[in-house]
């Protein structure tokens, strides 16, 4: 699931969300396990709100939008 913050919301790259969410479940799992290896820049978990905060590299929506038009294998 991909969810922004405000802030990041407010200065993305043009890309909106559902596109970025949709381009990703056209993906194959491998294809996904691959790119997340790329576009992952850290994982912070707060036991106390029982939440995982994922952050992307700054041109991860570019690079999931990529891998689906680049003919990447589709589930």
């Amino acid at each position: 699931m991909f969810e922004q913050s405000e802030e990041e919301h407010e200065s993305s790259a043009n890309t909106p969300l559902e596109a970025i969410r949709s381009a990703w479940r056209e993906l194959n799992m491998r294809t996904q396990t691959n790119l997340l290896a790329t576009i992952i820049k850290e994982v912070i978990f707060d036991p106390d709100a029982g939440a995982i905060v994922v952050t992307l590299v700054d041109d991860a929506a570019e690079r999931i939008m990529t891998a689906k038009s680049d003919g990447s294998p589709t589930r």
